[in-house]
């Protein structure tokens, strides 16, 4: 029956009976009644922030470079033979980092000022096989979890996020204090419980299906790299080299957390190991978080190029990535744009958009963001230690299990598709964020930021971030990333 013959109405109407007392939502189209398809997020629980889609034409939406030493500290995880790298996962690695985005024809808002998106840093990864895959494409099984410390971001980026942390703190008094510390783990259960029930609208307005066919079928069909993609990653190289000297500290501005991953199609490999072909394409994706001067949540799909830089002995993986969900908090509130452009990065045909129409959330996500705001934020739980946070090595060596039943968790609910199925699945939410909180008070060793100064709340897009590590990554990986006390923020490159 259609949505208008259910209820004829309001468009909130036919969301409230279709959709308002279920937990979990089908992965159906939505359509209003004229026809349109609603695209937003509701980070919230209510507001409906718009993802609009935005073609951009000829270009990549948006590219990294990163550069391995072949030398030095952490280079042992990566050799180089005979036109091919074999990558030796559980390795902790090093390298740098640049990052640009497309030059928009409207640079006045934060979402397409080019600004935004460049950046020089370095970072820390560790290589790992996901058989379970990544949370946007179960064909990625090679996974990385990373961090990067930006040493160079550009004048004019938006401080929002920032002044407004800064002035949250200066604005507790001692009582306010008191409650935040007392309260944490309550505020903790309450961000957890938003992120995990809103991130069924980032998956599905993040990605388009369409498109990702279309990057597969390019690269079935030839994963060469031809010229116009050599001057892109050359490009990419002079950007690095250019950002690099214009950075004015050896300490780090800002920690970005991330995640990366490889569909594994065209990768030769096993649970130890993987040999990747140089100069081929692969299809990738990217996730990140910045937290400051401006907090965002990017998605990121496209194209990765590993490359042996033999002047500067370094491995390069090049990602031009033609699709991005951004979403950044503006001085309005959160702002939101599905970002696509050729798969090639120059003339292949933008395919039409295939994005499943958002789902309203439940209100119990707005209850849930209800519990957050009334708790005032403890700004010093992203500085401690694991230890400070009453996750002793006990509780860390129970973390690989936590982490497999969250996972499972998730995977039995993306499956319950009737009406009985998701009212038996219901009760699971509870532990998926229950796992998720465990993740979290383990992992400020990943969370937290280099600079002391950096002022900074556990807020929903870093749950977003856990999220990703509790369902992707092996068990043992997640114990070996959050035991070592510092492991994320120690580096030697600059």
């Amino acid at each position: 029956m259609a949505l208008a013959e259910q209820c004829s109405s309001s468009e909130s109407c036919s969301a409230k009976k279709a959709f308002g007392d279920s937990l979990l939502q089908d992965r159906q189209k939505l359509e209003k009644v004229d026809g349109e398809i609603e695209h937003y997020v509701q980070l919230d629980g209510v507001t409906k922030t718009d993802v609009p889609r935005r073609e951009v034409e000829g270009s990549f939406v948006r590219e990294t470079l990163i550069k391995y030493p072949l030398s030095g500290i952490g280079s042992g995880a990566f050799e180089v033979k005979d036109g091919k790298v074999t990558i030796n996962f559980n390795t902790a690695v090093e390298g740098r980092i640049s990052r640009s985005g497309f030059a928009s024809r409207d640079s006045s808002t934060v979402l397409e000022d080019p600004r935004e998106q460049n950046d020089y840093g370095v970072k820390k990864d560790i290589w790992v096989s996901s058989p379970r895959g990544g949370v946007f494409s179960r064909k990625a099984t090679i996974g990385v979890m990373e961090k990067e410390h930006s040493l160079y971001i550009p004048d004019g980026v938006s401080r929002v996020s920032e002044t407004r942390e800064k002035a949250a703190k200066n604005a507790q008094g001692p009582t306010e204090h008191m409650i935040a510390k007392m309260y944490t783990g309550h505020r903790n259960m309450a961000v957890a419980t938003t992120a995990f029930m809103a991130s069924s609208q980032t998956m599905t307005q993040g990605e388009d299906p369409n498109h990702i066919a279309a990057l597969r079928d390019m690269v079935a069909a030839s994963n060469d790299v031809d010229a116009a993609l050599q001057g892109k990653m050359a490009a990419a190289n002079a950007l690095l080299k250019k950002s690099r000297d214009l950075r004015t500290s050896i300490k780090p501005l800002r920690s970005v957390l991330a995640c990366m991953h490889f569909e594994a199609d065209l990768i030769e490999g096993d649970a130890n190991s993987a040999t990747i072909a140089l100069d081929k394409r692969v299809v990738a994706y990217r996730a990140l978080n910045r937290a400051t001067p401006n907090q965002d949540y990017q998605v990121n799909s496209g194209i990765a190029v590993f490359h042996h830089d033999v002047e500067a002995n370094t491995l390069d993986v090049y990602f031009g990535f033609s699709s991005s969900l951004d979403m950044v908090e503006t001085a309005d509130g959160f702002a939101a744009q599905f970002f696509v452009g050729p798969t090639d990065g120059a003339s292949a045909a933008i395919v039409p958009d295939s994005r499943p129409a958002a789902s309203p959330l439940p209100e119990q996500v707005s209850w849930a963001w209800a519990g957050v705001q009334s708790i005032p934020a403890d700004y010093t739980f992203m500085h401690a230690t694991r230890h400070e946070n009453m996750c002793n090595d006990t509780v860390l060596d129970g973390v690989p299990h936590v982490a497999y039943k969250g996972a499972m968790a998730v995977m039995q609910m993306r499956y319950a598709t009737t009406p009985q199925q998701r009212m038996e699945a219901a009760p699971l939410i509870h532990q998926v964020v229950q796992n998720l909180n465990t993740m979290v008070t383990c992992g400020v060793e990943y969370m937290r930021p280099v600079n002391a100064n950096e002022v900074v709340s556990y807020g929903r897009f870093q749950a977003l971030v856990m999220l990703h590590v509790m369902l992707e990554l092996p068990g043992p990986t997640i114990h070996q990333a959050l035991h070592e006390v510092n492991f994320w923020n120690d580096y030697n490159l600059l």
